[in-house]
């Protein structure tokens, strides 16, 4: 059987439609089941840190078993010198030269 370039060019687009559609359908979330983990994170209250309080926000953090106790720091230096003195267990400050 012969195929002609019209068919091939269905097929292709089929192919294609088929395989962009098909990571489209809402799968439910997964809900962590495990021990939960509190751990307390250092933070800049400025710019860099806005990923950490907006994880929190939208209960990332407590939907992947992890209980977060989050302190504000005025600098990023402020809130690494806290991980240095063992204040926290994490640091999210960014680094300047």
């Amino acid at each position: 059987m012969k195929i002609g370039s019209d068919m091939l060019s269905k097929i292709f687009l089929c192919a294609m439609v088929g395989m962009g559609t098909a990571g489209c359908y809402e799968e439910e979330p997964q809900t962590y089941k495990g021990p939960v983990e509190r751990i307390t994170l250092a933070a800049y209250a400025g710019d860099t840190g806005l990923l950490v309080f907006l994880a929190q926000d939208l209960g990332l953090f407590r939907n992947n078993g992890l209980e977060v106790t989050i302190k504000e720091y005025e600098a990023g230096k402020l809130a690494a010198d806290a991980l240095y003195c063992d204040l926290c267990g994490f640091c999210i400050c960014k680094q300047e030269f």
